[in-house]
């Protein structure tokens, strides 16, 4: 746990990143405590002398009034964390948002660029504690705030591999990784231990990526949530991010539905800011304007769209794709 938190530590201090941390800062972690004990933030803080800020359950008024009252400058948190903060239109301008958790959509990125917000990307899991933490290379500042939302670099000490896995593009594989203070096996599971780690030492993360010209790793989805049709895989956080730059839509999940031709195909659960406002051919349209982009490919395009008043998300304030696929699908 210390060397998982201090590896984060280092990467914010040693590397130029939006989020990076100084002597000056005040951490208020919004990742619960029982989550890898907030991010590490535990240890982060006096490791590094730094002030911190414990609060309760989440709750948007509430932080941004602790945020003010108490000086914070430095937060973490999921995507829908974030997305609640910036709907109360408080003054966020100059927080530092360490975000992970699940895929950053472009609409979000945006808005908290408008807001001045700035942002850095963190990848892991509790399976392997800190992984990789998006930094400013030369080719992230070229490509810009699209590049930065999606693409992390691995933390002092971590390794990546990208194994090739069938159906899927060239470059594109599961990802592994590596590091000294990944655990094992799982506590009394040795059936799933022998199943995610290798003799060697990597785990086998469950998630699909690429690896960039700088080095850095773009996780694309889920190896179980990533929809296999016509043997050929959908990346379905890819078509997320792009539905949700539709100014109704606030929060959407793409999952697979069994069809007979296909496998396969994306099926769209969107919850809208604005029930009046719904409209699915506005999404369509903006989806084909996305082919025509280059974004997407023609086919990904869902031919379902199921509009739901509320989205279910875990405990850590993740969209919770194991209850969609129960209350949509039946599964």
């Amino acid at each position: 746990m210390l060397h998982g938190a201090l590896s984060i530590a280092h990467q914010l201090t040693l590397h130029d990143t939006p989020a990076g941390l100084t002597s000056a800062d005040v951490i208020f972690p919004q990742i619960p405590i029982y989550h890898i004990l907030a991010w590490g933030t535990v240890f982060i803080a006096p490791y590094m002398g730094l002030k911190l800020i414990m609060g309760g359950r989440f709750d948007p008024a509430a932080t941004v009034e602790i945020i003010k009252r108490e000086g914070a400058t430095w937060i973490n948190a999921v995507p829908t964390m974030v997305n609640m903060l910036l709907e109360t239109r408080a003054d966020l301008s100059g927080l530092k948002v360490l975000i992970g958790g699940s895929a950053i959509p472009s609409d979000l990125a945006a808005r908290m660029e408008r807001a001045g917000m700035k942002f850095t990307t963190i990848y892991g899991g509790t399976d392997m504690l800190a992984a990789s933490i998006a930094i400013m290379t030369e080719h992230a500042r070229r490509e810009g705030l699209d590049y930065i939302r999606q693409v992390t670099h691995p933390v002092p000490f971590g390794e990546f591999k990208i194994v090739k896995q069938e159906g899927m593009g060239e470059d594109i594989g599961e990802i592994w990784f590596r590091a000294p203070w990944l655990p094992m096996e799982y506590y009394k599971d040795e059936a799933k231990s022998r199943e995610a780690y290798t003799e060697d030492g990597w785990f086998k993360t469950g998630d699909l990526g690429t690896e960039m010209p700088d080095g850095g790793i773009k996780v694309l989805d889920r190896v179980k949530d990533a929809i296999k049709s016509g043997g050929e895989w959908i990346p379905s956080s890819i078509l997320e991010s792009v539905i949700s730059e539709v100014d109704w839509v606030e929060y959407v999940a793409v999952i697979g539905k069994p069809d007979e031709k296909w496998g396969e195909r994306p099926l769209a659960i969107i919850k809208p800011a604005d029930m009046e406002k719904v409209s699915i051919d506005e999404v369509r349209d903006h989806l084909k304007k996305a082919v025509d982009a280059g974004r997407i490919a023609k086919w990904w395009i869902p031919e379902e769209f199921v509009v739901v008043k509320d989205m279910p998300l875990t405990s850590t304030g993740k969209i919770n794709k194991l209850s969609l696929r129960k209350e949509v699908l039946g599964e």
